[in-house]
């Protein structure tokens, strides 16, 4: 067996980046102003623990400047996140893409239509289906 010289090595492991999914485009409901945050999860796919901001602001305060907006008006939303865990994680950035709607009826996932929404008699008895 030949001998082998011990050495000395560092290993230094950089923190990781949060993997973070956002839905944009988005549309959000005129007079309403909410949207879909960001999902931010770490390197084991748990949600990532931390606080997000929306340029600057908290959620509700965008939610609520976002209401004023008008039907089909267009822009986009920064945000940052910042891990509790700031030893091993970095923070992300990105944008979130919208455009103002009017109320949207949705069946399922879906837009409703004529074909997929529930219909109604225009004289209806008591048992009709």
């Amino acid at each position: 067996m030949k001998d082998v010289d011990a050495q000395n090595f560092t290993v230094s492991i950089g923190k990781a980046d949060p993997a973070v999914t956002v839905d944009t485009p988005q549309n959000i409901v005129c007079g309403v102003g909410t949207f879909t945050e960001p999902d931010v999860k770490g390197v084991d796919g748990n949600t990532l623990a931390g606080a997000l901001t929306y340029d600057g602001n908290t959620y509700a305060d965008t939610a609520e400047s976002l209401k004023t907006k008008t039907n089909g008006s267009t822009g986009s939303i920064g945000y940052t996140f910042i891990p509790d865990d700031t030893t091993n994680y970095k923070n992300a950035t990105g944008t979130i893409n919208y455009t103002m709607i009017d109320v949207a009826f949705k069946v399922g996932d879906e837009t409703a239509t004529a074909e997929n929404a529930v219909t109604v008699k225009a004289n209806p008895t008591y048992g009709d289906i």
